[in-house]
């Protein structure tokens, strides 16, 4: 379906956990501590690899890549200017230092494509879970475990650039024709700004919502369990207008929803209690999510704390990776609007089960 594929940002040069920070300003320390002049390889070498011992190579080269080198020519470079958001997790938005002089296998044709407006459907070949929940959506740059816990994800870009730079389609034009012919609708492969308002005319954002509403149905999870979880997905053509268009309006939902651009209500959802806002025991009780023994969210749902996304339990991952963290105010909001994200995916998704058959 998709033309362009490649396996999202899992190996660098420098550790990635020295790339990436849950903020522009932390990674930014970070780098122009590694860049420092005044700051000596030993030095560096004993920060970022503390416990490497010194082998065939020093503690942080190896046969491609020289510490010394690499320090000076990112020296030369606005550092601000190639931090990028990215999604690590599912609804973990962090940021990360976008330089091949550091990272190692960048598929800069495929990756590059996702540093300007675009969208991508996030899977993975195969997943070791059992279980079909390795689907998610990302507008931006992504770690290799988004969407798949137990192996790793593919990153499906809905555009790329030509060569002059200017976006085109990167979906298989002739898979479009044939849905195209099969459902008597027209594609326009070449309208990259939205999706078409004209129900006689389907674009490559109403493909890809088609192929994320698809992608989030039980039915279709079931019916296909055992090709799924050994390969990448099977994407079923649609079969009239009205079941592709209003598959496309709940795909285009939970694009939304996914990435944080829905308009949540979270009034429901209170964060209770005196203390830090420090994460030491993440753990559910009786509609709470506690944080430590006197603080917690309230009114959580225990479905929406068990359930997964792209791999993962949202709810349980993003406190989990936050242990002995105190929680900003924005911290605390964005942990609410998880919990109404996944209480819509759980709506949406049924919503789609009343439209499809397989």
């Amino acid at each position: 379906m998709f033309m362009l594929t490649a396996t999202p940002i899992n190996n660098s040069f420098l550790d990635l956990q020295h790339l990436i920070a849950v903020s522009h300003d932390e990674l930014l320390k970070k780098i122009e501590y590694f860049a420092d002049t005044n700051i000596s390889d030993d030095q560096i070498r004993q920060t970022f690899w503390p416990n490497k011992k010194v082998g065939k190579y020093l503690p942080g080269d190896s046969r491609g890549w020289r510490l010394s080198k690499s320090r000076e020519k990112i020296r030369q470079y606005n550092h601000s200017a190639l931090i990028r958001r990215i999604t690590y997790r599912p609804f973990d938005f962090r940021y990360i230092y976008y330089s091949s002089d550091v990272i190692d296998w960048g598929r800069e044709k495929v990756l590059s494509c996702l540093t300007y407006p675009n969208v991508a459907i996030i899977s993975a070949r195969s997943n070791k879970s059992g279980r079909c929940d390795h689907f998610y959506i990302t507008s931006e740059l992504s770690e290799a475990k988004c969407g798949e816990s137990t192996t790793q994800s593919t990153v499906f870009p809905l555009f790329c650039q030509d060569s002059y730079g200017h976006l085109k389609s990167n979906m298989n034009g002739n898979i479009a024709k044939q849905i195209s012919e099969k459902i008597e609708i027209c594609y326009d492969p070449d309208n990259t700004n939205k999706p078409s308002e004209n129900k006689m005319v389907f674009t490559p954002y109403d493909l890809l919502h088609y192929i994320y509403a698809i992608m989030n149905s039980n039915k279709y999870r079931s019916k296909y369990h055992d090709k799924i979880v050994m390969d990448f997905p099977i994407i079923p053509y649609p079969t009239d207008q009205e079941t592709f268009w209003k598959l496309v309006e709940i795909g285009s939902k939970l694009r939304e929803c996914h990435l944080m651009q829905t308009e949540f209500d979270t009034a429901a959802y209170s964060f209770i209690g005196d203390g830090t806002n420090e994460v030491v025991k993440p753990e559910y009780k009786n509609g709470r999510v506690c944080i430590s023994k006197t603080q917690y969210f309230d009114n959580v749902p225990q479905a929406q704390w068990e359930q997964y996304i792209g791999g993962y339990q949202p709810l349980q991952k993003w406190l989990k990776d936050r242990k002995k963290t105190a929680l900003s105010s924005e911290d605390i909001e964005h942990y609410k609007k998880i919990i109404a994200a996944l209480r819509l995916t759980e709506e949406l998704m049924a919503e789609i089960d009343q439209v499809v058959e397989f």
